[in-house]
């Protein structure tokens, strides 16, 4: 009898760990450093193959500034984290939007709405105060109206962890041409509160905050600024909104004029007040965003080896 020997190649397929996110879908996908960039600009469903641990970014949709010398809309809350643990499952997404400007005549404006994922909320942005009216709270709170009734109507107050409070109005007197305007407060942002209207321009919105979960450094979170009464002020300045999306307020002087800015989309930043023209309302705030983030999966290339087996024949 005579023993033979069977020589049969196999490959051994790629082993798969427990605790490793194969795939997240649902939204526009990139990669950048290593990671997976997952970004809703809109509501949706991420849906995660895997398990284990995810960075993420949630903002609110940006608060709208009001009209007829309103406060700026305050800037979407922000929520992250670089840890984060997720199953293999379907988790809702929610972006929220900008909130609506407010009316040439003064009132009507809306806060940003909330953004979502799975547990994790960030707020939307307080809406601009109307004259004379203080800011809504919110992720960060709205700016105060111009005060020509009520001395320096206050900001809205911002949450805590998540954005800053806005910006006071301001009372004029001294007639036309005074340089002493009722102007509006700046919208409070994500890393920094709105300012308060001054003499002769309304308050700039809060600053936002920097994130590179995209793959690139991106500012988030802007205030809107405040809008400034067009007859008391001769001179003056736009009052500027905060770097991450904040609108600019409008501005007039009886020569000139300038519109306000809607917050960028996105962004979640807070929409521009309006000047006290009547034609001329707040600018609507930017919707806000979410994005994901994990390390690229990378499966293990299948290893070939043999199978030796001895027949007797």
């Amino acid at each position: 009898m005579k023993k033979y020997l069977l020589i049969i190649p196999f490959l051994l397929l790629p082993f798969v760990a427990n605790a490793a996110i194969t795939s997240i879908t649902g939204g526009t996908i990139t990669t950048s450093g290593g990671n997976t960039i997952v970004t809703f600009n809109a509501s949706g469903t991420a849906t995660v193959s895997g398990t284990g641990n995810i960075s993420f970014l949630v903002i609110g949709g940006g608060g709208g500034g009001d009209g007829d010398t309103g406060g700026g809309g305050g800037a979407g809350g922000v929520v992250s984290t670089s840890s984060f643990a997720v199953t293999s499952t379907a988790y809702s997404v929610v972006v929220g939007g900008g909130g609506v400007g407010g009316a040439g005549t003064g009132g009507g404006s809306t806060s940003g709405s909330t953004s979502t994922f799975s547990s994790l909320t960030a707020f939307g942005g307080g809406n601009g105060g109307a004259p004379n009216a203080t800011g809504t709270i919110g992720g960060s709170g709205g700016g105060g109206g111009g005060g020509d009734v009520v001395a320096s109507p206050n900001g809205g107050t911002g949450t805590t962890g998540q954005g800053n409070n806005g910006g006071a109005g301001r009372s004029g007197s001294g007639g036309a041409n005074s340089g002493n305007g009722y102007n509006a407060g700046g919208g409070g942002g994500a890393n920094a509160v709105g300012q308060n209207a001054q003499t002769t321009t309304g308050g700039a919105g809060g600053n936002g905050t920097s994130s590179s979960i995209s793959g690139s450094a991106v500012v988030y979170g802007g205030g809107g600024g405040g809008g400034v009464d067009n007859w008391r002020v001769s001179s003056g300045a736009v009052a500027s909104g905060g770097t991450g999306g904040g609108g600019n307020g409008a501005f007039a002087n009886g020569s000139v004029f300038t519109s306000c800015t809607a917050g960028v989309a996105n962004l979640g930043g807070g929409g521009g007040g309006g000047d006290n023209r009547t034609s001329t309302p707040g600018c609507a705030g930017g919707s806000g965003v979410v994005i994901l983030s994990y390390p690229t999966y990378v499966a293990t290339a299948p290893l070939p080896y043999n199978r030796i087996i001895t027949m007797d024949w």
